[in-house]
């Protein structure tokens, strides 16, 4: 299976409530039951809830009078007529439809919103397991993601890590998805769990890991991290921070279909997209990522936080982490200002 189908499979963690609103289906979770396969997740996507993804609308103060701005949903930040094509082009693909659900782990966050963190499919075919990793979800892991600067391992890691030992006496051929944090964790399972098992590695997005890491996991690193590619959108400002595996390939892509800034880390913005509909190319009609050069201003920012990392007293570097991680924890993963600054400062003093 190409890269391209494998990060379109990972779009499936991201369908969440927003998505599920804007299709007009009145559930908190897309439901995952061990034994039915993608074609029968995906059923509740009928025609109607497709068509009310590509209808969908939200106004804000910010997209007034812009209706490509408010088919934009909430979440991952993908427009209602790309998941809509996404949700259409997986259910007609012959390789990803036919994957079997065979485990898969969810999330509750404080405010009682559902995600599906981790997915474990299984391929009829060739007998091939494939994890998916989701994206970062909600206060916690926001704040795992700063710990990662300093530490070796996080909690987030670990269960992972975790995640993928409970499901590798099932298989002899493994493949590690993940966007954004859940690439990270992709790219850190790979390497800790030492596994012969796994053989490739897809990620998305993916930020890097601490020079703590790197120290721990030399040998894992020399012996693994080949197995790894890790493509960004040339703007991407997530894949900069801390350091990537050295033997890994990292390779960066065209963005389509930006409408705000904060779309240069969506998962869907890296595939060749034209008004809701992705290009599909080959016998096998893969998804096409265009490969470029990073973004000049991206690649400075990448070469800052090495810097920073290298350069930096490690006491100063967990401590920065400490403060920045809660507040953007709480901004990001449950909105609240006020609160982030006051755990930010208080949990600092």
């Amino acid at each position: 299976m190409t890269d391209e189908k494998l990060a379109l499979l990972e779009h499936i963690t991201y369908i969440d409530e927003n998505v599920l609103k804007a299709a007009g289906i009145n559930n908190s979770l897309l439901e995952l039951i061990e034994g039915k396969n993608v074609a029968m997740t995906l059923r509740v996507f009928d025609d109607k809830a497709l068509n009310n993804l590509r209808n969908y609308r939200k106004k804000t103060l910010f997209n007034i009078g812009n209706e490509e701005k408010q088919n934009i949903v909430d979440g991952a930040l993908i427009s209602g007529k790309d998941w809509a094509n996404i949700i259409e082009t997986i259910k007609s693909d012959e390789e990803l439809k036919n994957l079997v659900v065979k485990d898969s782990e969810q999330i509750t966050l404080n405010d009682k919103r559902k995600y599906n963190l981790q997915i474990c499919y299984q391929d009829p075919v060739t007998k091939q397991g494939i994890i998916t990793y989701k994206g970062t979800t909600g206060k916690d892991e926001w704040d795992d993601n700063f710990k990662g600067i300093y530490k070796k391992d996080t909690p987030c890691q670990d269960n992972a890590l975790k995640f993928f030992q409970r499901n590798e006496k099932s298989f002899d051929d493994i493949v590690l998805v993940g966007h954004s944090k859940g690439s990270n964790k992709a790219m850190y399972t790979t390497i800790v769990s030492d596994s012969d098992k796994i053989s490739k590695c897809v990620g998305m997005d993916g930020q890097g890991f601490s020079n703590e890491f790197f120290k721990e996991y030399k040998a894992q690193i020399e012996k693994h991290g080949s197995k790894i590619t890790n493509y960004s959108v040339d703007r991407d400002f997530v894949h900069v921070l801390m350091k990537q595996v050295p033997n890994s390939e990292q390779k960066y892509c065209e963005a389509y279909g930006v409408q705000n800034g904060a779309q240069f880390h969506s998962p869907f913005t890296m595939f060749k997209s034209q008004d809701g509909k992705m290009e599909l190319n080959g016998s096998d009609k893969s998804p096409v990522f265009v490969n470029t050069n990073e973004n000049r201003n991206t690649a400075l920012l990448r070469k800052f936080t090495i810097y920073l990392m290298d350069k930096g007293k490690p006491e100063d570097i967990e401590k920065i982490a400490n403060y920045i991680g809660p507040l953007v924890g709480d901004l990001l993963g449950n909105g609240s200002l006020l609160k982030a600054l006051y755990q930010a400062i208080v949990g600092n003093l």
